[in-house]
Parts: C-alpha cells; structure tokens; sequence
C-alpha cells in the first residue's frame, strides 16, 4: 500500500512539474503577447501622428488653394482695370498725335515761309555785304593815301638812320634810340627824335576824313633775353612798359585817346631768329602803325 501511495505521489509530483511547466510556457506566451500588443499600440500611435499631420498638410493646402485664388481673382481684376485705363491712354495719346501731325502741317508750312523770307534776306545781305566791301575797299585805299603821304614826309625827316625803319605799313624804332637797357623811361634824345615823328603823324591824320575810323598803334618788343625785376617780373611788363611810354607822349601831343592803342609782345615776334649782338638789337624794337579799327 505504501509502494502504491509512494507512486501516485510520485505521479502526481510529475503531473505538479508538467503544471509548472506549462504554466512557466503560458507566462513566457503572455509576455510575448504582451510585448506585440504593447509594439501594435505604438504602431497605432504612430499612424495617428502621420494621419493628424497628413490632415494639417491637407488643411494648409486647402488653405492656400483659397489663397491663391483669391489672390487670381484681384489680379484678374487689376489686370481689367489697367486693360481699360491702357485703352482711355491709348485714345487720348491718338488724338495728341493727330493734334501733334497738324501743328507739324502747320510748322512746314511756316518754315517753308521762313526759307523763302531767309532766301530773300540774304540775297539783301549779300548785296548790302558787297556794298560794304566796297565801300571798305574805297575807305583802305583812301587811308593807304594818307599813310603814303605820311612816310613820304617821315623819309624825309629821317633822311638815312639806320636806327629808324620804314618796313611794310609800319615804321621800327630800336629800343636803344629811345630807352636805356631795363627801363621804359624815354631818353631825350630819343623823345625829341618821337616827337618829330609824332607831329608829322599828327599833321597827316588831321587831313583824314571823319567817316575813316583810323587808330595808331603802338607796339613793344623785346630780344629774348629774360628779364627778372620787381618792376619787370619779364618781357611781357618790359615790352607792355615801353609801349605805353610812347603811346603817353603820343597823348601829350595831342591825339585823341580813342585814336590810340599799345600793347607789348615781348621776344615772341622777332624779326631775327638769330642770337647775334645786331639780331638781338633788331629784335628790340618799338613799332608804330596807322591802320582803320
């Protein structure tokens, strides 16, 4: 009876094990089940974050879907207005081209008038351009009398000095006859010398006819050696200097200002380009010219 209650007990402590077994299998079976239920809720919540967003994109798009067509309906709107202001500006310039072709019909036909009054006009200045030239002509050729005259008599006066020349339409003084080196103050002798020729000239112009505007000009000259002083910084105050010298004394004689003019040129118009004693002395020079304005 023992060995018989020994076996069952012995059966039933296996049948405990295979128990045990099959529970530990069946808690294994839970935690697996667990473990795919717990990944399905994530996958769930994870599909419905991709849906929620899926829907805000839809939602954006909608939205901007009314965007823009708002948006086309204003342009479309826009674009009609400025169609029919484009057509009033189109219209309104139509009618400034046709207002704009007349008065061009009108100013060709005033230029055409203005030529035809040119044409005739200078016709008229070309005739009264003749005129003047000849009546030029007459007035030169009647003061080329008087100047011949006037270097008639001054050759007379003047006799054979070298000092003094007659060349072309003027007559040269060398600097040495009437100025010492470095100054503008007349020399006596060569003042006395001036004023001969000066009355002479006076004598002649005095014979000369009102309607012949003449003048007497009076230029200085220089050699082109420089020239650097508190009183003459150069040529150009030396040469000016000198002229103006002459044209004073010319004034005490008598002449009319308006009848006289000076400038001076310092060594820029030689009559020698040589650097010799007598070209530099030719170079210094005053020169007198009776000429019309």
């Amino acid at each position: 009876a023992i060995r018989s209650k020994n076996e069952k007990l012995a059966e039933l402590n296996l049948n405990l094990v295979e128990k045990d077994n099959a529970i530990f299998s069946l808690r294994g079976k839970i935690l697996e089940l667990n473990n795919i239920l717990s990944l399905s809720e994530e996958k769930q919540l994870t599909q419905q974050s991709q849906i929620a967003e899926l829907s805000q994109s839809l939602n954006l798009l909608k939205e901007e879907k009314t965007t823009t067509q708002e948006e086309s309906t204003a342009s479309i709107k826009e674009m009609k207005m400025r169609s029919t202001e484009t057509l009033k500006q189109v219209a309104f310039l139509t009618e400034e081209i046709g207002a704009l072709k007349n008065e061009i019909i009108l100013l060709n036909a005033a230029l055409e008038y203005s030529e035809q009054t040119l044409l005739t006009k200078e016709l008229k200045i070309e005739v009264l351009g003749e005129r003047l030239n000849k009546a030029l002509t007459s007035k030169v050729f009647e003061l080329q009398k008087y100047r011949s005259e006037f270097f008639g008599k001054l050759q007379l006066i003047l006799g054979d000095r070298k000092d003094i020349k007659i060349v072309g339409d003027r007559f040269i003084f060398e600097s040495e006859l009437l100025f010492n080196s470095a100054s503008a103050n007349l020399q006596s002798a060569g003042m006395e010398k001036l004023k001969q020729i000066g009355l002479t000239l006076m004598d002649t112009t005095q014979d000369i006819p009102a309607d012949i505007d003449w003048i007497i000009q009076v230029e200085g000259h220089t050699d082109k050696r420089s020239i650097k002083t508190v009183q003459y910084p150069s040529n150009w105050e030396l040469s000016t200097a000198r002229a103006n010298s002459v044209l004073k004394l010319l004034l005490d004689l008598g002449f009319a200002p308006h009848r006289l003019s000076a400038a001076g040129y310092g060594e820029f118009y030689p009559l020698s380009d040589g650097d010799s004693d007598e070209d530099l002395q030719q170079n210094r020079r005053i020169e007198l010219k009776l000429t019309s304005r």
